[in-house]
């Protein structure tokens, strides 16, 4: 049987060469859609279910997402690697990626379908045992396919990647928003996610065999290893990295019932645009930073580091400032009164947020450089230590903001340490921080909105009788946007080549204006 061929392998990108910036914006708008559709779904939910039964979806698919992330091992990641190296051999490298895929897949969900206690025991929820079959299947169907998207931006195909992630999530959304209005069970939902695993692979299938089909299906052993040797301290590293944002999950979640464990997940409450910006410049920066490697372009690539921490603080600090601010009514207005209890957990939480700006970067260096991956499993491995025994600590000895909080403080640890350690591989000198001056005037560009609107806040709260939450939201959020703005502008963020696309867009709608409004002013015929 043939399936990937080697002279597809070299195939061009559909719509030829794509810059950063261009395979930036294509992944943006693809995880804006996930993140406008994603949000729709927990909303709908915990107005659908009960408490309960909210926290037992959470666990359900906590599980289904360690999965996804943990069983490819990081494999297809090779593919940021071995594209640019060897182009003539694509084919193979996504040969094997879909090979191994599949076979962890396979594993995992044998274990779960045969062993229906064991989720169970993993998060202390006998409910879990109930779905164990169909939790076996969405694994096996979600990690057998969940490498297309990497294979199509390593591909130089960032375009295709972001109708991959666009149309996967209309479906899963679609078909979720649909159980969960005509049935509102937590089998439903299972359900719904076994008939998106088999769609997703159907989606998968179309891209492999359209840009790399008819070769063989026997691995080729030699690259499998090559492939699994760069891949595997990344996949360590990424497991670890998980451990860091979700293992405090399976603490709480253990130690508590699944009523208790819904308020602690709604207070860890991930605001969506982030992943998209995180996800999308990251993916970028890692293929650009393999290709400046290569090219040995050491100064490019601290501009491209440099780049994206601006792109992503230029979100990160104001979105901070604004929900560190109006937090308390952003969770009552999504989630409803009735978690009104998650919002010091959610404060605490919170703080990932500007934590996330220099990770992109950091990830893209030490996987273009992976002779400084020792380095990197070294830090996390004695931090998740660190985190671990903290955990254990918290969950026992305090309330639940406790092990937001140790998340919290392990993951600055480790920012500071993998930041200093890039800026050494890169050869950065004190000089270099000038690059970074954006960074600082935009965080004090928020900091200014935040304290402004904070005074607002308190005086339509303390001052305005029967205000509702969404009122105070929406008032604050419309505040802080205005004064953001107008200290960003006060502070020059904005480069003179930002300054003049801005110019030249407003010029470009002044142009097409009047011809916009030419057939609403033009006579009647005959008049």
């Amino acid at each position: 049987m043939t399936f990937l061929s080697d002279d597809m392998a070299s195939r061009p990108p559909l719509r030829g060469h794509i810059s950063p910036a261009q395979s930036t914006l294509w992944l943006i708008a693809a995880k804006t859609t996930v993140f406008a559709l994603g949000l729709a779904v927990p909303l709908l939910l915990v107005r659908r279910l009960p408490v309960r039964e909210f926290g037992v979806y959470k666990q359900l698919f906590l599980l289904v997402d360690t999965a996804v992330v943990i069983l490819p091992l990081g494999f297809a990641l090779s593919a940021f690697f071995f594209f640019p190296r060897e182009p003539e051999r694509k084919a193979q490298v996504v040969r094997n990626i879909l090979l191994v895929h599949m076979f962890m897949g396979a594993i995992g969900g044998v274990l779960v379908s045969v062993f229906p206690a064991l989720p169970a025991a993993l998060l202390s929820s006998p409910d879990l045992a109930a779905y164990a079959p169909e939790i076996g299947l969405v694994m096996l169907l979600l990690v057998g396919s969940s490498f297309v998207e990497f294979v199509a931006i390593a591909n130089g195909e960032a375009h295709l990647a972001a109708l991959f992630i666009g149309v996967s999530q209309v479906l899963r959304s679609g078909l979720f928003i649909t159980a969960a209005s005509l049935f509102g069970s937590v089998r439903a939902l299972a359900y719904a996610a076994v008939v998106h695993g088999f769609l997703q692979c159907a989606l998968m299938a179309w891209y492999v065999r359209s840009r790399f089909s008819a070769a063989r299906w026997a691995p080729e052993w030699r690259l499998v290893r090559a492939q699994l040797a760069y891949a595997l301290p990344l996949a360590y590293a990424g497991i670890i990295w998980w451990l860091q944002g979700w293992v405090h999950h399976y603490f709480v979640s253990h130690r508590y019932d699944a009523a208790v464990y819904a308020v602690y997940a709604v207070g860890c409450f991930q605001v969506p645009i982030m992943g998209v910006l995180v996800e999308s410049v990251g993916y970028v920066a890692i293929r650009r930073a393999s290709e400046l490697r290569k090219r040995n372009e050491t100064r490019e690539i601290v501009r491209l580091a440099a780049q994206s921490v601006r792109t992503l603080a230029a979100v990160a600090f104001p979105l901070y400032a604004l929900l560190l601010v109006t937090g308390r009514e952003f969770i009552t207005v999504l989630f409803t009164e009735q978690y009104r209890a998650s919002w010091p957990i959610f404060a605490v939480y919170l703080t990932l947020v500007p934590l996330t700006i220099v990770f992109p970067a950091c990830d893209a260096v030490f996987r273009a450089c992976p002779e400084h991956l020792p380095f990197l499993v070294r830090v996390r491995t004695g931090l998740v230590t660190v985190l671990l025994a903290g955990l254990w600590i918290a969950v026992r000895r305090f309330d639940l903001v406790a092990p937001a909080a140790v998340v919290v403080g392990v993951t600055l640890v480790e920012r500071v340490l993998l930041a200093g350690k890039v800026a050494r591989i890169l050869g950065m000198s004190w000089s270099d921080l000038a690059a970074f001056r954006g960074v600082a005037r935009l965080g004090v560009a928020a900091a200014v909105a935040g304290l402004a609107t904070a005074l607002v806040r308190q005086i339509l709260v303390g001052h305005t009788p029967g205000v509702t939450a969404l009122a105070v939201l929406g008032i604050g959020a419309g505040t802080f946007a205005v004064l953001y703005a107008a200290a960003a502008l006060a502070l020059s963020v904005l480069t003179p080549q930002e300054q003049e696309a801005i110019r030249r867009w407003l010029s470009r709608r002044r142009r097409v204006a009047p011809r916009e409004r030419a057939p609403e002013t033009a006579p009647e015929r005959g008049a």
